[in-house]
């Protein structure tokens, strides 16, 4: 099945994307569809992408192509036989209704609303990962926590000097003595 999908220019105009007579609306990347392995249900294209770059190892990305896109029988048997279907549609009314048509129609679907962006493909691609592993049930890892500045620092440094210390300890891995240096600051005795 091939679909092709043209953007008209008119911003305003609907429907938003045209194709040649005859076209249907398929399932974009169904091919990445296997029985027993997640699936991220998306509405739009560059939205599986993402998901696709970012968390291809661990899911399938698959995109209806629209709100209501993709509402066929095969489409449904093929999602049906995934252990989970996570409903990631964009963060919006239309995008929440036409999640609510998939969860009703499949047992395995669960709602996976974006966060902080419109849809997956507005998600920074390792937050993207994050997000798909907290729908999946698999809680997100602690970042680890940098060591604490010796005791001394709070008593010696102003807040200021602590901030920059940090940064440089921190982001750019500097040891507590190269940090110092960096600063022009002298190394407690």
């Amino acid at each position: 099945h091939w679909r092709l999908n043209v953007r008209r220019l008119d911003p305003n105009a609907t429907p938003k994307y045209i194709g040649p007579a005859g076209f249907t609306a398929g399932l974009f990347n169904a091919d990445d569809l296997t029985p027993g392995r997640p699936a991220v249900l998306c509405e739009g294209e560059f939205d599986a992408i993402a998901v696709y770059q970012a968390a291809g190892d661990m899911t399938a990305a698959v995109a209806t192509g629209s709100t209501t896109g993709a509402r066929a029988a095969r489409w449904l048997y093929t999602l049906a036989a995934c252990p989970r279907v996570l409903v990631a549609f964009d963060a919006d009314t239309a995008g929440d209704e036409a999640a609510e048509w998939w969860l009703a129609k499949l047992p395995n679907a669960r709602r996976l609303r974006p966060h902080g962006a419109k849809d997956p493909a507005d998600m920074h691609p390792e937050r993207l990962r994050v997000w798909i592993d907290e729908g999946r049930g698999i809680p997100a890892p602690d970042p680890p926590l940098p060591e604490p500045f010796p005791v001394d620092w709070a008593e010696r440094y102003s807040v200021e000097q602590l901030e920059r210390l940090a940064t440089r300890t921190v982001d750019a891995g500097l040891s507590d003595t190269e940090a110092l240096a960096a600063e022009g600051l002298t190394p407690t005795p």
